[in-house]
C-alpha cells in the first residue's frame, strides 16, 4: 500500500514540474515574439530613414526638366510634336491649366516649394497618352514616383469636377434628343436612333482578393466603360468601373441610364412610323430600304468612337495597364 502511494505522489510531482516546464516555456516563446517584433519595428525605422532630403538631380527639375526644357522649346518651335508629345494643343493646354488652377495648387511650405499646377497637368496627360509608368515618368520630369501616384490621382479627380457637366452632357428633353436623332438620320440615314452605346474592357492589375470578379471573356483582368454617343462621335453618357466580368447587358440593366429610360425622367421622345425611303430600280420598279439594312450604321459609330479613343489616349485601353482601379461613376443624370 505504501509503495502504490508513493508512486502516486512521484506522477504528481513529475506532472507539476513538467506544468512548471510548460509555463516556462509559454513566457520564453512570448519574450521571443516581442523580441522577434521590436527587431522588426527598428529594422522598419532603420528603412525608413532618409539618406538624402531631395536627390540633387530632383532639385534641377526647373532647369533640365521635361516641362521647363523640352515643352517651352516644343510650344515655340515645333507645335504639331507638341501635339504629339501631350494630345493637345499649346493653347488648349495653357487652358485647361488656368482653369484647373483653383484645385490643383498646393501652398509652398517651410520644406520644399510646391509643384507648378502645369506641370502636375502635363505629368497626367503624359501618363494618360503614353502609359508610361511611375518610374519612367519620374526621370522625365524630375518629380519622385511616388509623387506621381498622388498627383496622377488628384489631377484626374479634378478634370471630371471641372468638365464633367460641360463637356458630356445627357439630353433631357424631348427636343433634344430629336435632335440627335436628326443627326443619325442626316449624317448615317439610320432613322430613329438616340444614340449608339456600346462597352469597353480597359485592362488593370487584378485587386487583392477580387478572385474572378474583374476577369472578363477575353482573358484579362479589366473595368467596363460603357459609352452613349451622338452622331459626331461626342459622348452623351458614360459609365465607368463595372466589373469585367459583366457582361454589357447586365452593365446596362444596373446603370442609372436605363433607369432614368424607363420613369420617364429624361424626355425621351415616343414611338413614332420609320420614314419609308425609296429606291428606283427602273422606269416601274421601286421597293423600301429596310432599317435592317442600316444597323450596321449603328454599331460603326460607337467601333469608330472607341477607334479614335484608342489612338488618343493609349493609356485608357487595352494597350496598358493601371496599377489601381480610380474610376466611378463620375457623371450622373440631371433630372
Amino acid at each position: 500500500m505504501e509503495n502504490v502511494l508513493a508512486q502516486r505522489r512521484n506522477r504528481l510531482q513529475l506532472l507539476n514540474w513538467q506544468l512548471q516546464l510548460n509555463q516556462q516555456q509559454n513566457v520564453n516563446n512570448m519574450l521571443m515574439v516581442q523580441v522577434l517584433q521590436m527587431n522588426r519595428r527598428v529594422q522598419r525605422i532603420r528603412r525608413q530613414r532618409r539618406t538624402v532630403w531631395v536627390h540633387p538631380w530632383l532639385e534641377r527639375r526647373v532647369q533640365l526638366g521635361q516641362y521647363s526644357r523640352l515643352m517651352d522649346e516644343l510650344r515655340v518651335e515645333d507645335v504639331r510634336s507638341f501635339r504629339n508629345f501631350l494630345r493637345m494643343e499649346p493653347a488648349m493646354f495653357q487652358e485647361v491649366v488656368d482653369r484647373l488652377i483653383p484645385r490643383i495648387t498646393k501652398v509652398d511650405t517651410f520644406c520644399r516649394k510646391a509643384l507648378a499646377p502645369g506641370l502636375k497637368l502635363a505629368i497626367t496627360l503624359k501618363y494618360l497618352a503614353s502609359g508610361d509608368n511611375y518610374h519612367s515618368l519620374m526621370y522625365g520630369f524630375r518629380v519622385p514616383h511616388n509623387s506621381i501616384s498622388i498627383i496622377i490621382r488628384d489631377v484626374c479627380e479634378a478634370i471630371i469636377a471641372e468638365f464633367a457637366d460641360e463637356v458630356i452632357e445627357c439630353p433631357t428633353t424631348e427636343d433634344q434628343w430629336r435632335r440627335i436623332a436628326e443627326q443619325f438620320s442626316r449624317r448615317w440615314q439610320f432613322h430613329h436612333c438616340l444614340g449608339a452605346l456600346d462597352g469597353k474592357h480597359i485592362a488593370i492589375t487584378c485587386p487583392s482578393n477580387a478572385g474572378s470578379e474583374y476577369y472578363n471573356y477575353k482573358g484579362f483582368h479589366s473595368i467596363i466603360f460603357m459609352a452613349l454617343v451622338d452622331g459626331d462621335y461626342k459622348f452623351s453618357w458614360v459609365d465607368v468601373g463595372s466589373n469585367g466580368s459583366a457582361g454589357d447587358a447586365q452593365v446596362f440593366n444596373r446603370s442609372e441610364l436605363k433607369e432614368c429610360i424607363e420613369g420617364d425622367s429624361v424626355g425621351v421622345p415616343g414611338a413614332e412610323p420609320l420614314v419609308t425611303t425609296l429606291l428606283s430600280e427602273g422606269p416601274l420598279v421601286r421597293r423600301p430600304i429596310s432599317q435592317k439594312a442600316r444597323l450596321s450604321e449603328g454599331p460603326l459609330v460607337r467601333k469608330l468612337v472607341f477607334l479614335l479613343y484608342d489612338g488618343y489616349w493609349a493609356e485608357w485601353t487595352g494597350g496598358g495597364k493601371f496599377h489601381t482601379v480610380h474610376f466611378h461613376r463620375h457623371f450622373p443624370f440631371s433630372e
